[in-house]
């Protein structure tokens, strides 16, 4: 069975407003491996595929408040 979050793609914007960080820290993290690669689309454009955003937001640590 297909999910739709594996077959939808999401761009740095939507990105970035689904993690609430910004677009330095993402790279960063992803230069550093510690978030997940984009996939080129085209020659200038990348995404990213909603599940892989989805699992990474799912492996942070809970804050106990």
């Amino acid at each position: 069975m297909v999910f739709e979050s594996e077959k939808k793609f999401v761009r740095v914007a939507e990105v970035i407003n689904i993690v609430a960080l910004g677009r330095t820290t993402i790279n960063r993290m992803i230069a550093t491996g510690t978030f997940p690669q984009p996939v080129k689309l085209t020659d200038h454009r990348v995404a990213w595929h909603l599940h892989e955003i989805q699992a990474w937001m799912s492996s942070r640590p809970r804050r106990n408040e």
